[in-house]
């Protein structure tokens, strides 16, 4: 047996009458320096305070910020800032170098109601964020349509109404509708049309907004909700070079072709790019 390392009594020390020789075990394994073996039950004789723990660990305390002066309560139906002034002259409007969203939406309808590829009126709905906080169209669009030849249907209490192109047969009917298509209506073919619509610039850029712009429209027309069969969907971009070439490219990806989608550019001549007929 392996002698321990420690303290031995004298009488334990006496070679004479010890029946263990030297060659019992080797020296070289008396290493000072060797741990004191312990036994597997055996518990350490020392603990630690819990709350010392607690203190070394514990992460400073962050100052707390000073309480805000108190205020008047806001009253009911009171903005949060002034509205932008926003111009009323499309003319200045069209000067930009960028199409917004009404405006896109506009020119793909007058486009069908024009070119007599429907047989019904075009339903056309503006997202929220192209309203004001009053629920007004930032872009204006009833200045926009009577500029155009269009005419308010019937008697008109604010935006929202069906306007009317002269010698056109059908109708653009207006509508903040959060629901439904950004466009809508029935082709002359006897499907339905669908399509959804986005901003961007006119000019080329080297910022990723028109791969942004492109990839977020056509996600919302492949998750259509009230998608059927036999419609034709289409998700619909201002016409640049850059949405262009965006276009051009990905009619023909595979995933693209296999949803069936069609991707149309529109710009401020009254021309459409990629409607099917």
């Amino acid at each position: 047996m392996r002698p321990t390392r420690g303290y031995f009594p004298d009488d334990d020390l006496d070679t004479d009458d010890d029946d263990t020789s030297d060659d019992d075990y080797e020296s070289d394994d008396l290493d000072l320096d060797d741990p004191v073996p312990v036994a597997p039950d055996s518990k350490p004789t020392f603990s630690l305070d819990p709350r010392e723990i607690a203190r070394a660990y514990r992460v400073p305390d962050r100052p707390r910020p000073e309480p805000r002066e108190s205020r008047e309560p806001r009253e009911p139906g009171a903005l949060r800032a002034p509205e932008p002034k926003l111009s009323p002259d499309p003319a200045v409007w069209l000067k930009s170098n960028a199409m917004t969203q009404t405006e896109v939406s506009l020119r793909l309808a007058t486009y069908l109601i024009t070119q007599r590829l429907i047989t019904e009126d075009v339903s056309v709905s503006l997202p929220g964020y192209e309203l004001t906080r009053r629920k007004t169209p930032r872009f204006p669009v009833v200045r926009y349509l009577i500029e155009r030849g269009f005419k308010p249907v019937q008697v008109q209490e604010d935006w929202r109404a069906s306007y009317r192109l002269k010698d056109a047969r059908f109708n653009i009917r207006l509508s903040n509708d959060a629901d439904v298509p950004d466009v809508m209506t029935m082709l002359t073919s006897g499907r339905r049309f669908i399509a959804y619509t986005s901003r961007g610039s006119l000019d080329s850029t080297r910022s990723p907004a028109e791969h942004r712009f492109l990839r977020a429209v056509i996600g919302q027309a492949i998750t259509c909700e009230t998608f059927e069969g036999n419609d034709v969907i289409a998700a619909v971009v201002p016409r640049s070079n850059r949405f262009r070439k965006l276009a051009s490219r990905w009619r023909t990806a595979t995933g693209v072709a296999r949803a069936g989608l069609h991707i149309l550019t529109v710009d401020r001549a009254g021309l459409v790019d990629g409607l099917p007929r």
